[in-house]
């Protein structure tokens, strides 16, 4: 979690230094990259383990291709320069933006999603290919058709 947190503030650096065709690109090189490494081993461990790496992952997205100007208007003024009745801050204002719309639009794989993605793809790989040949043993083919 360390390593994907130091990427998001990474990302937020540079992200405005780059063109907007590119951000996609840079999102899997900086970010997903790390989440894919060895995801078949601990992907499937409890949910309370995976959540907060869920949240970095979430979190990446939004800096990244979230909408930038309606989080920055909720900063334009102080509290002091509100009308009376604004100066208190409500739950609007501490409210994130939904993730699942950005996941959906730029077709971007879940932590979840990439652990299956990627599980099925190497169970694929052992059965096709037949290496190596020490998990190949471990699989019963049926003779169905």
């Amino acid at each position: 979690n360390k390593k994907l947190k130091c990427h998001i503030g990474a990302i937020n650096r540079i992200k405005d230094n780059i063109p907007d065709h590119l951000h996609k690109q840079l999102y899997h090189t900086l970010f997903e990259s790390h989440l894919g490494y060895g995801i078949t081993v601990w992907g499937d461990c409890s949910l309370s383990k995976l959540e907060p790496t869920f949240n970095l992952q979430k979190k990446c997205l939004r800096v990244m291709f979230g909408d930038k100007e309606a989080y920055l208007e909720k900063f334009r003024t102080s509290a002091r320069c509100r009308p009376f009745g604004d100066q208190i801050l409500g739950t609007e204002f501490f409210s994130r933006e939904n993730s699942k719309p950005l996941f959906n639009d730029l077709t971007i794989l879940t932590l979840f999603n990439l652990y299956t993605y990627h599980t099925i793809t190497e169970t694929f790989k052992i059965l096709k290919h037949r290496t190596p040949y020490s998990l190949y043993s471990l699989f019963t083919l049926s003779n169905r058709k």
